[in-house]
Formats: structure tokens, sequence, C-alpha cells
């Protein structure tokens, strides 16, 4: 399943034919979709094997941070190809010289520490309190199967998320 992704990411970085940003972009997308393939699948087919398919709260929290955090650098790194194609329709003599090395490292960088700063960070601080049962029965994690869990109010938690997006606080 993660060979094709493999095989491009690999192509890109040792063919110097493909060195374009373009194909910078595409390697780091395809390493991306391999990771986010990785993150989530082996939990669900250890559960669908199960007779009673359970996550526990800490394989809750991971398997939630690590889907979001590669979602969101996902929709980043998509943000930047689009960008460098838009330079490459606008002005394409000063294409080479505007999408240079540096600039295209500092695109793929800023995509996976925002992605970081906007998901895992939250994540973490998670002012919730949990109840006794910390087993969440499904085979997959998501917000809300976590947030049934939870003992403390969730209006307050919701009003931290939100500060924490439009203020930038976490």
């Amino acid at each position: 399943m993660s060979s094709p992704f493999l095989g491009t990411a690999l192509s890109c970085y040792y063919d110097p034919r493909l060195s374009t940003p373009m194909y910078f972009f595409l390697s780091k997308l395809s390493f991306l979709d391999m990771c986010y393939t990785t993150s989530s699948v082996p939990q669900m087919l250890v559960n669908c094997l199960a007779t009673i398919p359970i996550i526990l709260l800490g394989q809750c929290l991971a398997q939630m941070a690590a889907g979001q955090y590669l979602g969101v650098v996902e929709c980043l790194l998509l943000a930047a190809m689009a960008y460098d194609r838009c330079v490459a329709i606008g002005d394409p003599l000063h294409y080479s010289v505007c999408m240079g090395p540096r600039l295209r490292s500092l695109l793929a960088g800023t995509s996976w520490t925002s992605g970081f700063l906007l998901t895992v960070v939250p994540v973490i601080t998670m002012p919730l309190e949990f109840c006794a049962c910390q087993v969440i029965n499904h085979f997959s994690c998501e917000l809300l199967a976590l947030l049934k869990l939870a003992c403390s109010d969730l209006h307050s938690y919701a009003g931290h998320f939100y500060e924490s997006l439009l203020c930038g606080h976490w």
C-alpha cells in the first residue's frame, strides 16, 4: 500500500531530472500520505480482528493527534504547492529564482511546524478530565468519541479551543 508513495518520494530525491520545485513538493506529499496511512491503518486492522474493538485513552489521543497533524500538514503543503504553481504560471521567467531551494525548504518546514502548533499542542494541553472508564468502543478514534469519555464541563473546553484558534493562545 505504501510502495507507490515511497517510490515517488525516492525517485524525486535521486533523479536529477525530478529536482524541480513541483517534484520537491510531490515527494513531500507522497511521504506525508505514507505516514498518514501508517498512522491509522495498523490499529484499525488489529481492531477489525478483535472480537470487541476498543481503543485505550492514550492510544486514542495519539491516533487523534497524529491524524489531525498529518491532515493539517497535508492542507498546508497543498497550499504551498498551489503557491508554487501560481508563481510558475504568473512569472515563468523568474520561477527558478523565486522558488529556490531555500524557499522550498522554508515552505515545507513551515507546513510541518505549523501543523504541529495547530493540532498536537491543543491536544496535549486539553483541559479535560476523564471518567474511570477510559476505553473507547470504536476501531478508530475521533474527537467526538473522546469527548464522550470526558467528565469535565465541555462548554469550557469548547471556549478554550475556540479561544486558542482565534487568539493563538494554547
